[in-house]
């Protein structure tokens, strides 16, 4: 399986290299945040949790026949030990090549709750936006950001 592997470059000066790499943490710890939120509220609403056994159900009536909200909340704790979120910085003189790579249990993880209301999680076509934008608004308005692996 085959998550999202996104390459960026972009010219930088010298006195923004050290917030890219505290942008990209910030952006690791905050995906892991709206994993655990998401686990929280599912924990918290006993007829949300219900809903959301449903909806599994319609989709796969098959794998989630012997399967329980406990064995569910298990299974989510278990991805959330995972390193859903990586990413690696080169930079020479004002030039920065960034690579990130977000884990496919992510996007399984988005497909299983489509209902913003319980989650935050980002589809790979949102993700990649996002992170362009963000990138262009932040860094350099020239930054090209390219999907190296995975389709958006």
């Amino acid at each position: 399986m085959v998550g999202l592997k996104v390459k960026m470059t972009m010219e930088i000066p010298a006195w923004k290299q050290d917030f890219l790499d505290a942008d990209l943490r910030y952006f690791q710890a905050e995906t892991k945040f709206n994993l655990c939120e998401t686990m929280e509220k599912l924990r918290g609403n006993h007829s949300l949790r219900w809903k959301v056994m449903r909806v599994l159900s319609k989709h796969n009536p098959q794998a989630t026949s012997n399967l329980t909200i406990d064995a569910f909340l298990y299974g989510l704790e278990a991805i959330k030990e995972y390193q859903i979120f990586s990413y690696e910085i080169a930079i020479k003189d004002n030039d920065a090549t960034v690579i990130i790579d977000i884990n496919e249990y992510y996007f399984e993880l988005v497909k299983m709750f489509p209902m913003p209301m319980i989650s935050k999680l980002l589809s790979k076509k949102t993700l990649f936006k996002h992170l362009e934008k963000q990138i262009k608004k932040t860094y350099n308005k020239r930054a090209t950001v390219e999907v190296i692996e995975g389709k958006v």
